[in-house]
Parts: structure tokens; sequence; C-alpha cells
């Protein structure tokens, strides 16, 4: 189940900017396949004042955080679909946003078996 969690300024990306990035996310773990309702996407606007990088607010900086939970992708999917593929992430906003992309696998929890008896 993949989270991918966009932590961006404020009014960086449009109500149809949003839709059309969590729909091309969706595509990337459809083709896998993984289930369409497992892709989960938020969308956190950050003000300048609560975003430092360096010690020092920032107003154009995208992070994104993935945390890929039950299944994992191989690495050349996630980064041939981020090469290949244009994003809101990257238009113009001032100079430019400056993007910031970390994935997270998580192992499989293992759940002990009881025996009866």
């Amino acid at each position: 189940m993949p989270l991918w969690k966009i932590h961006h300024p404020v009014d960086a990306y449009t109500p149809a900017d949003k839709k059309e990035f969590a729909g091309a996310i969706t595509e990337v773990y459809d083709a896998v396949p993984i289930p369409r309702f497992y892709v989960v996407v938020l969308f956190e606007e950050v003000p300048a004042d609560s975003f430092y990088v360096g010690g020092d607010s920032h107003g154009s900086f995208v992070r994104i955080q993935i945390d890929q939970m039950a299944r994992t992708l191989p690495g050349p999917v996630i980064r041939e679909w981020w090469v290949r593929n244009p994003r809101p992430g990257h238009r113009p906003l001032g100079q430019g946003p400056r993007l910031r992309l970390g994935v997270h696998h998580h192992r499989a929890a293992v759940r002990p078996v009881v025996a009866a008896g």
C-alpha cells in the first residue's frame, strides 16, 4: 500500500494539478499491478514560515515522502516513471521548486503463530 505525502508551499498546486498528479502516481502502481484503491496520495500545504531548509525559511520547496507498505516496487520502476513523466511539481514556482524525494520500504509485519493446546 503506497502512501505518498507531498509537502509543498501554499497554493503550489491547483485542485486540477493535484488530481492529475495523484492519477499519474496511481497509474504507476496499476501497471505493477497493485490495486488502484491501495494508492493514497496526500497533499500537505506548508506555509513558508513553517518549512525550513538548512535553518532558513523556504517558500519554494517540495518534499515528497513515499512509504511503501505491504508491497514494494523495484527501484527502476519508480526511477523510470519519475524521469519520464512530467508532473505538476516541476512547473515553475518563482525560480522553480526544489524537489526532494524519499522512499521508505517497510518490511512486512510478521505475526506470531500461537498453537492451541
